[in-house]
């Protein structure tokens, strides 16, 4: 798809990046790409049991080989990066300037924030 006709130019797709999950070559060694892909779901945080869709005999012992594969954190750490969706707006001012706007150069949670410019820059205070 041509970037102009994509809704989101921002969005990232598997035919994009030959590095994108649906490329095994992260997880060589792996049993298979399903095997990984399940492997790497049930690992994430929060999971406590993970769905297969198999249709034949070979698809669900395939998924099965992901009980018994393991990850090295270098592999998940490559998933974890090929798969953290880039958001578009407003996201990088929520991220980045509400904190300030908000909390004006106060610690909250042990993040710092700064001071608007506007506002350290003026005398007045309200």
């Amino acid at each position: 798809m041509s970037e102009g006709l994509r809704p989101f130019p921002d969005e990232r797709h598997a035919d994009d990046d030959p590095g994108a999950p649906a490329s095994t070559s992260c997880c060589a060694g792996a049993a298979g790409a399903a095997a990984a892909a399940l492997a790497w779901v049930a690992a994430r945080p929060g999971v406590t049991s993970v769905l297969i869709g198999a249709r034949r005999l070979d698809q669900l012992r395939t998924n099965l080989d992901a009980v018994d594969t393991r990850l090295s954190p270098e592999q998940t750490a490559r998933l974890d990066d090929v798969s953290t969706p880039v958001l578009n707006f407003p996201a990088v001012n929520n991220r980045d300037l509400a904190p300030s706007l908000a909390f004006a150069g106060a610690t909250v949670d042990g993040r710092p924030t700064a001071v608007p410019l506007r506002r350290a820059a003026d005398a007045v205070r309200y």
